[in-house]
């Protein structure tokens, strides 16, 4: 299986948009897709976690019970983009990532 995001590649820096405000961003999602889905698969669960030097795995958010028919997730994580789609709360005072209209 094969996860990317259009919004940079594998080994860059995530733009400035998708981080959080106190970093100078808007907190939006970042679009994600995927392919080459192993066969039998009945649901997607991602999570966003950054191997923090200080903060130890930050775990940014969850995103669970994505049907196995999805194949992306757009800049709309925890706004029910995805009928069946279920978000956790991200670790940092907030209790959803900023829905991009």
């Amino acid at each position: 299986m094969e996860i990317t995001s259009a919004a940079f590649k594998d080994g860059e820096r995530i733009p400035t948009q998708y981080v959080m405000p106190g970093a100078g961003g808007k907190n939006i999602s970042l679009p994600l897709s995927w392919k080459n889905v192993p066969s039998g698969t009945k649901s997607f669960a991602l999570s966003m976690v950054d191997p923090h030097p200080v903060a130890g795995n930050w775990v940014h958010w969850l995103a669970i019970n994505i049907p196995a028919s999805a194949t992306s997730l757009g800049k709309t994580l925890g706004s029910a983009a995805i009928t069946g789609n279920q978000s956790a709360k991200p670790k940092f005072r907030q209790t959803s990532l900023r829905r991009n209209s």
